[in-house]
């Protein structure tokens, strides 16, 4: 790490949360932002994607249904965007859909996470992603 690195300290991990539930990326928002990293909110899937080209992650975090792109589409769109194969990403469910999470899996996604979910479990699995992506 540069000197420069060292004052300024290191920069914040920059992640992209997208839920249709306003309450749902209001809370995972506030998780993210509360525990110091930059977080960036998507309503839907076609925000999302439009993120997702103007910005690189270090972490995205789908919802597995959403209106306009679902979110298993969203992760085949970025797994087959230049640097998307090895794309960080935790997919949330509010249901357990085995055929939707072989999917997910297939697709390459890191982790799934059923809603309502713990904080402090979430922050965990993203804390333990973004490590293994240093």
């Amino acid at each position: 790490m540069s000197l420069f690195a060292k004052i300024l300290g290191a920069p914040k991990r920059r992640i992209l949360a997208v839920d249709d539930d306003p309450n749902v990326l209001s809370l995972l928002t506030e998780i993210l932002r509360t525990a110091g990293y930059e977080v960036d909110a998507a309503r839907d899937g076609l925000e999302g994607h439009a993120l997702i080209q103007k910005r690189k992650y270090d972490l995205i975090v789908l919802d597995s249904r959403m209106p306009n792109i679902p979110g298993t589409e969203l992760l085949r769109v970025i797994r087959a965007m230049p640097d998307g194969g090895t794309q960080a990403v935790i997919m949330l469910s509010g249901e357990d859909m085995v055929e939707t999470m072989e999917k997910a899996f297939d697709l390459g996604v890191m982790e799934w996470v059923c809603k309502p979910f713990s904080p402090e479990r979430f922050l965990q699995k993203v804390s333990s992603h973004l490590g293994a992506k240093k």
